[in-house]
C-alpha cells in the first residue's frame, strides 16, 4: 500500500468502525423478562410434602394420568413451569415474555433437585417442588442463587420420551 492509499484506509476504516458502534449502541435496552402470564403459586396450605433426607419436599397439587408411565430421570419432558424464590419472587418461567407454551428439555440437563423432585411425575400432575440450596445451586461457587430455597410450581404436560 502506497502513502497516499493512507487516508482513504484510515477513513474507511473509521467509517467502518463507527457504524459498528452506532449498530450495537442504537436501538439496545435491557428489559426485564415478562412474568405476567405465570399463575399464582400452587396453593400448598393443606398438602402434606413427601420430603428426602436431604431436604427436597414435593407437593403433590393435582395428580396425573399414566398415559406412558411416570418420568424417568433419562427421559426428555414438556413441562409449564415457575420458579420463584422464598420471597416469592419469580426468577425464571416457562411463561417468560408471555409465551403460554411449555417448554421441552431433558431431564439430565438440570439441577439435581428439579430433577429428583420430577421423577415419578405423570402426565396431567402439577407439583410444587421446594428445593434446598444443596441439591439446587449451592454446589457451584459464587452462582447468585447459590444460597436459595427454590420453590418449582411445575405442570408435567407430556413425557417425550
Amino acid at each position: 500500500m502506497t502513502s497516499k492509499h493512507y487516508p482513504i484506509f484510515i477513513l474507511t476504516a473509521l467509517l467502518l468502525l463507527s457504524g459498528l458502534f452506532t449498530a450495537c449502541s442504537d436501538g439496545f435496552t435491557f428489559r426485564p423478562p415478562d412474568f405476567s402470564l405465570a399463575p399464582e403459586p400452587y396453593d400448598i396450605s393443606n398438602i402434606t410434602p413427601v420430603t428426602t433426607p436431604e431436604g427436597l419436599a414435593i407437593y403433590l397439587v393435582q395428580p396425573g394420568e399414566a398415559y406412558l408411565g411416570p418420568v424417568t430421570e433419562r427421559d426428555r419432558v414438556l413441562v409449564r413451569y415457575t420458579l420463584r424464590l422464598d420471597d416469592g419472587t419469580i426468577e425464571d418461567s416457562s411463561y417468560r415474555d408471555r409465551n403460554p407454551d411449555p417448554v421441552q428439555f431433558s431431564l439430565g440437563d438440570v439441577i439435581r433437585g428439579f430433577r429428583e423432585g420430577m421423577v415419578g411425575m405423570l402426565e396431567g400432575e402439577k407439583r410444587v417442588i421446594i428445593v434446598p440450596p444443596l441439591l439446587g445451586y449451592g454446589n457451584q461457587p459464587g452462582h447468585r442463587l447459590g444460597s436459595q430455597v427454590l420453590r418449582y410450581d411445575v405442570e408435567l404436560v407430556a413425557i417425550i420420551d
